[in-house]
């Protein structure tokens, strides 16, 4: 699979429909026939979007962990209850569904982000507050991911 990388400023027209840029539209077109499952983020104020094959890799690991737990049902219930499967048109479009929309706050300019496996779809104040949030730099986590990017 191809991964994404870098990020693109968009307009959501009328209907809600988002023109997915050229550098993500022709690998989502190659390699799953524009075919992606949209949900919202975990932890952010944004959409992710999946090729249809790498979602059902997330479905089927995610079933595996099923073990009735409350953090589980609500983990499930976030990711899982908000999942749609969509389709890139003959134009190049997505269709993102009102009840993404609403609660990802997309209005008119959008953001979409590569992040290798998956798209993040934003309104775009919101991704750009969220990009000058400062990481705490003794962070463990922060430590260890700065280390493999060699920063």
């Amino acid at each position: 699979m191809t991964g994404f990388k870098g990020q693109r400023d968009i307009i959501v027209d009328g209907k809600g429909r988002v023109t997915i840029p050229t550098i993500f539209r022709d690998p989502i077109l190659s390699e799953c026939n524009g075919e992606l499952t949209i949900t919202r983020h975990l932890h952010a104020p944004c959409l992710v979007a999946y090729m249809r094959p790498e979602w059902k890799k997330i479905e089927s690991e995610l079933a595996d962990l099923r073990d009735g737990s409350v953090q589980y049902a609500t983990i499930a219930r976030r990711i899982l209850g908000f999942a749609e499967d969509i389709q890139v048109d003959a134009n190049g479009r997505i269709l993102i569904p009102r009840g993404l929309r609403t609660r990802a706050v997309i209005n008119k300019n959008v953001t979409v982000v590569g992040l290798s496996t998956l798209l993040e779809i934003w309104n775009t104040e919101l991704f750009e507050e969220a990009s000058v949030v400062d990481l705490d730099t003794t962070d463990p986590e922060t430590i260890r991911i700065t280390k493999l990017l060699r920063l």
